[in-house]
């Protein structure tokens, strides 16, 4: 701790407003009470779209055939398609509980309420996370060998849900995330 004889600084979201102040600084209310700006929400979406959106462009390459039960990946010996199927629930998962961990107001992430100009596309981008999760969820035991004739649809399904989840990070590109 610094010592100076009066109250400690606070530091403000924009780093070089230091003020002192007796009372927490809410970042978050720079739109309002209780609510985050659409750059915060453009930035979580940025950041998990980073890591999400080289799975899905890999996962719709040539490389990956979602019409093929048992053998999805193109080039003979491969298992990369199939891996991915499993890192792209994991990363699915992720995006929708970084996204409803920053509206909840008492959880450690909060950042506050998405402004209403994004509300709608923050709750898309979650249901389109959650989507994703679940369909690579029935997919997964549809990449190994000697799956069954139903896996062409369930991944059809997957597929429809990495291209719905696609349109979801385009739907940001406005707001940079």
């Amino acid at each position: 701790a610094v010592s100076g004889g009066g109250p400690p600084l606070k530091i403000h979201e924009t780093r070089g407003n230091l003020s002192p102040s007796s009372s927490p600084v809410n970042a978050a209310s720079t739109t309002g009470p209780g609510q985050a700006t659409v750059a915060q929400y453009a930035s979580i979406v940025a950041k998990q779209r980073a890591g999400i959106g080289k799975n899905l462009d890999d996962m719709m390459s040539s490389n990956c055939d979602w019409t093929m039960p048992g053998s999805v990946d193109t080039r003979p010996g491969y298992k990369t398609c199939a891996i991915q199927v499993f890192t792209i629930n994991l990363k699915a998962h992720s995006l929708q509980m970084v996204l409803q961990g920053a509206q909840n107001p008492e959880g450690p992430a909060s950042i506050g309420a998405p402004p209403d100009e994004i509300k709608s596309l923050v709750t898309d981008t979650i249901t389109a996370a959650r989507t994703l999760e679940s369909e690579s969820d029935k997919a997964n035991p549809c990449t190994a060998p000697g799956a069954s004739a139903d896996c062409v649809t369930i991944l059809f399904d997957f597929a429809r849900a990495m291209t719905a989840m696609q349109a979801q990070f385009a739907a940001w590109s406005p707001y940079g995330g």
